[in-house]
């Protein structure tokens, strides 16, 4: 109880900080139990934060389809809109394809992944209006949130202490990526003291505006969203779903490591693969890659979302320490 309540005033405080009026309706579309808060209608509640005096809020899950999410939002028409980063990315590619209406959402709240610099470059695009993402987990809370006008983080020093540290575990400078460690300083009956959650984060110059608070420059995500070296190391992919879409017309992709040496491409396609097409993907893969690698293709009908509702565009399937 006393997590959620300063789980409340963190989110209060990152609502206020952005200027959101708290009557607005708000629409939500994230990972609910299958067969909850379907189209047409979804759930509509009459307050969509407890505790504080806010308007309705309208709930979706995220695995209706993308058309059907954005029907269902030029009916409920909420001004501010939260969903996952790739949902996110799909709504606004299928907004700018259809040239679809959604000028009646000011504001767009994105949680849950990691947001990378080109969902988040589409997505403002697509909506015209801002974009904020924080940072949080289900078991800590708001860890930290988009300094307003800014595309870096300011950590909830008030109610965590976080940790960003080098492999050899000493803290990171500005510009150091590192393994995020957490201490929540208000969990009083099962205390969690630095606790590795698995992901990386890049430290970040103090806050240009001179908030106090200590900055995290990129939440990068998971450990097992980065490439295995042969010699155990890690290293981001700049490989994305982008770059497979350049050479081949998909709906959703997703690229697995499933061993040192070999890379396989889930590909949900869109229509007809062109000639060739996987020859200069598999170039424009490799170019990015150290070492060799071999890399195939898997053809799905359906790509599934993760746990959640959540999706990883990159996966380390290879377990520590190197594939058989």
């Amino acid at each position: 109880v006393l997590t959620q309540s300063w789980f409340k005033a963190a989110n209060l405080h990152n609502y206020l900080l952005h200027g959101l009026d708290l009557t607005a309706p708000v629409g939500v579309i994230r990972g609910y139990p299958p067969g909850t808060a379907t189209v047409p209608d979804g759930i509509t509640d009459p307050k969509w934060a407890s505790g504080l005096a806010t308007g309705p809020g309208y709930r979706l899950n995220i695995r209706e389809p993308i058309a059907e999410q954005l029907a269902w939002l030029a009916r409920r028409r909420p001004r501010y809109l939260l969903t996952y980063p790739s949902n996110l990315e799909a709504m606004a590619a299928h907004v700018r394809q259809h040239a679809i209406d959604v000028s009646f959402i000011e504001h767009v709240h994105t949680i849950g992944e990691a947001l990378r610099p080109e969902t988040r470059a589409l997505a403002e695009a697509a909506f015209a209006c801002t974009l904020v993402d924080t940072y949080s987990s289900v078991e800590l809370g708001l860890l930290a949130w988009q300094c307003p006008g800014e595309d870096y983080y300011l950590a909830a020093a008030a109610t965590h202490y976080i940790e960003i540290l080098r492999d050899d575990g000493e803290p990171c400078v500005p510009g150091e990526s590192g393994r995020v460690v957490i201490t929540p300083l208000h969990n009083f009956a099962t205390p969690m003291i630095r606790y590795a959650n698995g992901d990386i984060a890049e430290v970040g110059e103090p806050c240009r505006h001179g908030r106090a608070l200590p900055v995290i420059r990129r939440i990068m995500g998971r450990e097992r969203n980065m490439l295995m070296l042969a010699d155990g190391a890690r290293r981001w992919m700049m490989v994305s779903p982008e770059l497979i879409g350049k050479y081949m017309p998909i709906v959703r992709a997703q690229i697995l490591q499933t061993a040192l040496d070999r890379i396989e491409v889930r590909v949900q396609l869109r229509g007809e693969l062109p000639e060739g097409a996987e020859a200069r993907c598999t170039a424009a893969i490799l170019a990015d890659m150290p070492g060799h690698y071999s890399v195939a293709y898997r053809y799905e009908d359906e790509i599934d979302l993760g746990p959640g509702g959540k999706f990883e565009d990159f996966v380390c399937q290879v377990p520590p320490g190197g594939s058989p």
